[in-house]
């Protein structure tokens, strides 16, 4: 296998930097090294570097020179070709392993692929063709390289530097990267140059870059050039040095003219956008004439190169990068959620997450599909995982294939579809998994082009069972909730495998939908989370605290656990309730449950001891677990109970209704207590128990912990479900059911 030495040159980019890396170790090609070359940095770049350093070449450029930075990067590199990607781009995992192979060609001295730009969707450049003036032409939407590679033509093919691939003997051959091009039409130089020297230029179809197009000291946050001198500058140079020779010094002034024109319209709009002051007009006409005479007067003169007659030394010693190998091979998987981080996530989104992200750590290619709350398409990675969020279609035409579910959904699950077709042609997909929940999968899940795995949790017979609002409204029933229980009992009959946290799930989806799952794939993996460590059990003080986390609503057993702390209170000034999460639902009274319980005269003697928080961080529910005492889950139903793990992770004693997954987890009288659902005396009874004893909070709270190591912890899940994932596959290549 070809040796690939990646290179990187950085400025300024410590948290991009930290990505880029972090990607690599994902990448299909087996042998490659990486090199950083950072620049004057004075951000955190260093401590990026030095939590990389075993894996990593390190260099540093002295100044802010592209084109020095990269020539000291040649120099440390001792692949056979030489890859550079910028410091804000991401490569996908395919990007060398669909690349290199176009080097087979002996002729062939520099490939690329397709670069997209911020959002991940759009593409940003795949064919470039220039011209001796370093005007690019983008528009080409077929690869004109067959015709274009003719050394000392009018046009040729380049790349763009941040999917720039080149065979390192000819770039050494060529003295690399001229120094000159501080930034800006440096590979285009390069480019050139390797053409002009009898050498050719190539493009894969695949083998894909996402760049993200951060702010440099060039550009801003808004995309706008703020300091043109550079850029001039080396359209002058490159200009007169290339363009001259060939058509002469009136083409060469008519280029150059056009090019200060474009520069200021495009500064006048962002001027008029508010992206730039009102002072960079007067900034761009300063430079025009300064960068023209440096530009033409370096043109005259030799080429700038420290690679000038250089021959590899002892510096150049290959250092193979790590790469993620799964030992059973590599799988692709595709999740589909209605939302992903960054940001706080919750329930489906986040157990989707926590799955995606700990096969992503061992070394499988995972996606999540979420929706787009902006209407805007878009591809991200974030630690390992791809995240693709989709708008709903809008097509007419995509009505009749609707098997009854809501219209809404049904665009989604079209939606969710479309992306995966989008995502298969670049990589073969080996799993879809989605949830029951809104059927946002059931197009898929029909679609035999995929295997797929149904994720069940709350089935919509329970929400609705457990919401009177819902229950009681006869078109609600008859428009929404009747056509989703008829899409997920599809689901459940079509999806190839289902993934449940328990065999209770299991057992009421039967009871509801009225279908036998005996036979089926059916996985059992209890949810799991990162264990964020203990804490120790709070201080003896004069409060104990007891904790709800999760949305206000009746299924939630909000209503429950507020009666039922009028009795805790009545008799136990010591207590106190802390009620975080999402207050905004109604009750049957038009008010929401903080509004309700204000207003209500029956809970003024206590109405202090309860605070309502809202919704809130994910470091602020951190906070919240550790400082209190005992934590309370009184839902009338729960397919598990995320709040209950994310407890016995900090080493916390739970209260629970005896219903659903919550029985699986909880241990009656070892890590915490189960009552009867919608039995309001029963829990008072249980958290006055435990209120009273802080001996018995304690031991429970030492269970909970180990009970969390040895079942919940991500780890955990992640293997089981990678076990269940790889059988799957597996049998289902064979012909299996």
């Amino acid at each position: 296998m070809s040796r690939v030495s990646i290179v990187i040159n950085t400025y300024n980019r410590a948290e991009s930097l930290s990505d880029t890396l972090s990607s690599i170790a994902a990448l299909d090609h087996d042998e490659i090294e990486v090199v950083v070359v950072n620049g004057p940095s004075n951000d955190r770049t260093d401590e990026v570097l030095r939590r990389f350093r075993q894996k990593i070449k390190i260099g540093y450029c002295p100044t802010r020179n592209l084109s020095r930075s990269r020539n000291i990067g040649i120099r440390l590199a001792a692949g056979d070709f030489i890859a550079f990607i910028d410091d804000d781009s991401i490569p996908d995992p395919a990007w060398l392993s669909e690349l290199i192979p176009l080097f087979e060609d002996e002729e062939v001295a520099g490939v690329s692929g397709p670069v997209f730009d911020h959002t991940g969707c759009r593409l940003q450049a795949h064919y470039i063709v220039c011209d001796r003036f370093g005007g690019a032409e983008l528009s080409f939407d077929k690869d004109p390289s067959d015709l274009l590679n003719v050394p000392y033509g009018t046009h040729f093919c380049s790349t763009l530097g941040t999917n720039s691939i080149f065979r390192r003997s000819a770039l050494v051959a060529i003295g690399g990267f001229d120094e000159e091009f501080d930034y800006f039409l440096d590979e285009t130089d390069v480019c050139i140059r390797l053409v002009d020297a009898g050498w050719t230029i190539r493009y894969g179809m695949g083998g894909r870059v996402y760049h993200r197009y951060l702010p440099s000291d060039v550009r801003n946050a808004r995309r706008a050039v703020a300091d043109w001198y550079p850029v001039l500058k080396n359209k002058a140079y490159f200009s007169f040095r290339h363009g001259v020779p060939i058509v002469g010094l009136g083409e060469f002034q008519r280029a150059f003219d056009e090019f200060v024109g474009a520069a200021r319209r495009d500064t006048d709009w962002h001027i008029a956008q508010g992206n730039l002051p009102t002072t960079a007009a007067r900034n761009l006409e300063d430079t025009v004439k300064p960068a023209l005479a440096r530009g033409m007067s370096r043109a005259m003169q030799s080429r700038i190169s420290s690679l000038t007659a250089f021959r590899p030394g002892p510096d150049a010693d290959w250092r193979r990068y790590p790469v993620q190998r799964p030992s059973a091979g590599r799988m692709h998987i595709c999740f589909v959620s209605q939302d992903a981080p960054p940001g706080t996530i919750a329930g489906i989104a986040r157990v989707s997450w926590e799955l995606a992200s700990g096969l992503a750590a061992d070394g499988h290619v995972t996606r999540i599909i979420a929706r787009a709350k902006n209407g805007h398409h878009s591809v991200d990675w974030l630690d390992g995982v791809w995240i693709h969020r989709v708008p709903d279609v809008k097509d007419k035409d995509i009505l009749p294939g609707n098997p009854g579910i809501p219209e809404n959904l049904w665009r989604h699950s079209i939606a969710i579809q479309r992306e995966l077709e989008r995502i298969q042609a670049m990589r073969q997909i080996d799993l879809v998994q989605s949830p029951n929940w809104d059927c946002e999968g059931i197009a898929s899940v029909v679609d035999s082009r995929w295997r797929t795995v149904l994720g069940v949790y709350t089935p919509m017979t329970c929400a609705v069972a457990y919401n009177p609002v819902w229950a009681n409204d006869a078109a609600f029933r008859q428009t929404t909730s009747d056509p989703i229980i008829a899409g997920e009992k599809i689901c459940y009959q079509r999806a190839d495998a289902i993934l449940a946290c328990g065999p209770s799930i299991i057992s009421r989806i039967e009871a509801d939908y009225g279908i036998s799952l005996a036979g089926r794939r059916i996985g059992y993996v209890p949810h799991g989370l990162p264990d964020k460590g203990a804490e120790p059990p709070p201080a003896p003080r004069d409060v104990v605290e007891i904790l709800f986390v999760g949305r206000l609503e009746h299924r939630k057993g909000i209503d429950i656990l507020l009666e039922a702390a009028g009795e805790v209170c009545g008799s136990m000034p010591e207590a106190r309730f802390l009620i975080a999460g999402d207050a905004s639902m109604t009750t049957s009274t038009g008010q929401t449950w903080p509004q309700r319980f204000s207003s209500d005269p029956a809970t003024l003697a206590w109405r202090d001891r309860v605070s309502f928080l809202g919704t809130v961080s994910d470091d602020e529910l951190d906070q919240l677990y550790r400082r209190c005492d005992i934590v309370v889950v009184p839902s009338r139903f729960e397919s598990f109970g995320l709040p209950l793990i994310e407890a016995m992770m900090r080493g916390r004693p739970v209260v629970a209704s005896a219903v659903g997954g919550m029985e699986e987890i909880v241990e009656e009288g070892a890590n915490g207590l189960l009552v009867p659902a919608e039995d309001a005396d029963a829990l008072a009874r249980a958290l006055r128990r435990l209120v009273a004893s802080a001996t018995e909070r304690h031991r429970f709270g030492e269970h909970s912990r180990r009970l969390f190591l040895e079942r919940y912890e991500q780890s955990r899940m992640v293997d089981g479900a990678r076990r269940f994932y790889g059988q799957l596959v597996g049998d289902l290549a064979e012909g299996v059911k």
